[in-house]
């Protein structure tokens, strides 16, 4: 009897702590690493380091999974997580100083293939069964077969492509002059994977988003001379139609130099900011003008909105040596509660 009952409460002990285990690793989720279930922060980690690392907010329990590929993979993600896409079965983390893009299940984070010797990839877009993604090393699109995850086609285009955004069966690539500084964007038809037109659009454009009527918006963000102010220009916005690719330029500041663009889920609204040293994310209707104070007054390294409520969230990057932070904010933009991420996150991603 005694021994019976002994062995009883170490098996409630054991349930209890067991319990107690998984709600502090998920708070709410019942799959902890499912991309799905929450926002995706991506870390971008000290450039040369291999510190890159994925945080996961769960909106449900109000908590933060952290170092999500390691703990699903037992191995690191890779050196500078520059930004990440997805499929409908996948997500595609794009790794900046380790040249390749780690492929993962969406539901699980689980390893599926990576692609290597990119030559400094940026961002990556989907269309159909291929990706393309933006290259630094080569000023380069670099076209990706979905399927076997192979290169297939690297096209030129101009110098330092960063954002990229496909409307209808066309890609538009943001060429920020990389180091330097350029003032295109290339157009690619999606059904030869040729260069169709090139647009001039202000100083270095960096991201896209596109509007409820369709036309492309791109950021940019003026060619910045840190030695000489004379020789900085101004940022801008520049909205393109997709179809006569005429250009409508805003400028916004000789002084400010946001390199971060969104919109809101109705596509009436943008938002830009963020940045290293960037006070401030402004909020603008697409028919309005350039605000004069912004909606929400903290520096950022990077921020995103949730497609679903609106909500903005800042991520702030004290130090690339340290652990960052996530900022949550109300409709109104007042802040409502920091978290810990990992260190330099640069983003946030909703996972469909």
């Amino acid at each position: 009897m005694k021994i019976r009952n002994i062995f009883s409460i170490a098996l409630v002990g054991a349930s209890l702590l067991f319990s107690a285990c998984e709600k502090d690793e998920s708070s709410g989720p019942k799959l902890p690493f499912d991309l799905t279930q929450g926002m995706i922060i991506t870390n971008e980690g000290n450039f040369g380091s291999a510190n890159a690392s994925i945080s996961i907010y769960h909106a449900a329990g109000d908590s933060i999974t952290s170092d999500v590929f390691f703990k699903a993979n037992n191995r690191v993600l890779g050196d500078a997580l520059q930004s990440m896409t997805f499929t409908t079965n996948n997500a595609y983390f794009v790794l900046n100083g380790s040249s390749k893009i780690e492929v993962v299940e969406k539901s699980s984070c689980k390893e599926v293939a990576t692609i290597e010797n990119l030559g400094g990839p940026r961002y990556m877009v989907t269309y159909g069964t291929k990706g393309y993604v933006s290259t630094w090393d080569n000023n380069e699109v670099v076209v990706i077969d979905l399927n076997s995850n192979a290169v297939t086609k690297k096209i030129s285009v101009g110098s330092g492509p960063e954002g990229l955004v496909v409307v209808g069966s066309k890609l538009f690539v943001a060429n920020s002059g990389g180091w330097g500084s350029a003032k295109t964007v290339s157009v690619i038809d999606l059904k030869t994977d040729a260069v169709v037109e090139t647009i001039n659009v202000a100083d270095s454009p960096r991201g896209f988003v596109v509007d409820k009527n369709n036309d492309v918006w791109v950021l940019c963000v003026g060619a910045v001379d840190w030695l000489n102010s004379a020789n900085t220009t101004t940022s801008a916005l520049c909205k393109i139609n997709p179809t006569t690719y005429n250009v409508t330029t805003i400028n916004i500041s000789t002084t400010y130099h946001p390199t971060q663009l969104r919109t809101n889920n109705a596509g009436d609204q943008l938002y830009y900011g963020a940045g290293y040293g960037v006070q401030g994310i402004f909020k603008m209707s697409i028919n309005g003008t350039i605000p004069t104070a912004p909606f929400i007054d903290v520096e950022v390294y990077g921020f995103a909105i949730d497609p679903a409520s609106g909500v903005v969230y800042g991520m702030q990057a004290p130090s690339f040596t340290a652990a960052g932070k996530m900022l949550r904010y109300d409709l109104a933009g007042k802040l409502v509660k920091e978290y810990t991420v990992g260190i330099g996150p640069n983003n946030g991603y909703f996972v469909r």
